[in-house]
């Protein structure tokens, strides 16, 4: 690029950098834009050591979390809640994802812990709150599916019966129709002789 373009565009680029206060960053010329949020060394190693513990616990199977269930006492510490959480939301089973809900629950609100560690137990607790939902909206489908097809069977048999009793009429009108005729023939025949 030449020297005098860039004479040229160099206005144009401070005019835009004004136009912008609210900007920020290295080229930001507003005093009052907030300062971006810095993680402690410590947040960061907790949040990655809770991150590839969810990795590990993703890798097991519904028997495998259950035989690492069956190993750990009630959990006490933070990372021990997690792991609880972790392996019960593996369970795939509706009991596990409660179970995982309140671990997660009791980790979000635990002020103890950092801000990024208690916004992945938040985001935990709604994957698991999430999914609670989706069984019970899912259940509640099934039984008005079962309901529904009950109540097509029920009016499939008050059809049946219905069809059955014309029917039981249709041929008793033709039996009494029948008999009115041979009446009507005979009298006839009783006036003709």
């Amino acid at each position: 690029m030449s020297i005098i373009r860039l004479v040229f565009l160099l206005p144009g680029f401070l005019v835009a950098l004004v136009m912008l206060p609210g900007c920020s960053g290295p080229f930001s010329l507003s005093d009052d834009a907030p300062e971006p949020m810095r993680l402690e060394v410590t947040e960061l190693q907790n949040l990655n050591h809770w991150l590839a513990m969810s990795e590990q616990v993703q890798a097991m199977t519904a028997d495998e979390a259950v035989a690492m269930l069956r190993k750990m006492d009630s959990p006490n510490m933070a990372s021990e809640q997690f792991y609880f959480g972790l392996l019960n939301q593996q369970l795939g089973r509706f009991d596990g994802w409660i179970q995982a809900r309140d671990a997660f629950r009791k980790l979000a609100n635990d002020t103890a812990l950092d801000t990024s560690t208690r916004e992945l137990a938040r985001i935990l607790l709604a994957h698991n709150q999430a999914l609670i939902n989706w069984h019970e909206r899912h259940r509640h489908l099934q039984k008005e599916l079962a309901v529904s097809v009950l109540d097509r069977e029920l009016m499939e048999e008050k059809h049946q019966e219905l069809e059955q009793k014309i029917e039981a009429l249709t041929d008793l009108e033709a039996v009494i129709s029948h008999r009115k005729q041979k009446a009507i023939d005979d009298s006839t025949l009783k006036v003709g002789e």
